[in-house]
């Protein structure tokens, strides 16, 4: 007799990430190494970047959204990741 589960039960079984997913290791490796990088990036900007309107390179804007970004992606992947106590 095999037994189904419900459609709720069945999608946040999917949901869930497995924090030993070999790709889920290799995402926080890279979200480490990305915050070293983003932590000199900003202490660089603070002590030498002009902050004056025009002076702020596009490039360094890309820079600083795509780290927001990637790190808003952390966040959404830590919210479904499983939960060991």
């Amino acid at each position: 007799m095999k037994i189904h589960q419900s459609n709720t039960e069945y999608l946040l079984t999917v949901m869930v990430i497995s924090t030993s997913s070999v790709w889920y290791q290799i995402w926080k490796v890279f979200i480490i190494i990305l915050s070293f990088s983003s932590s000199f990036h900003y202490a660089f900007m603070a002590a030498f970047d002009s902050t004056e309107e025009g002076n702020h390179s596009l490039k360094t804007n890309y820079f600083e959204l795509s780290y927001e970004f990637l790190f808003g992606v952390d966040m959404v992947l830590n919210f479904f990741a499983e939960f060991h106590q």
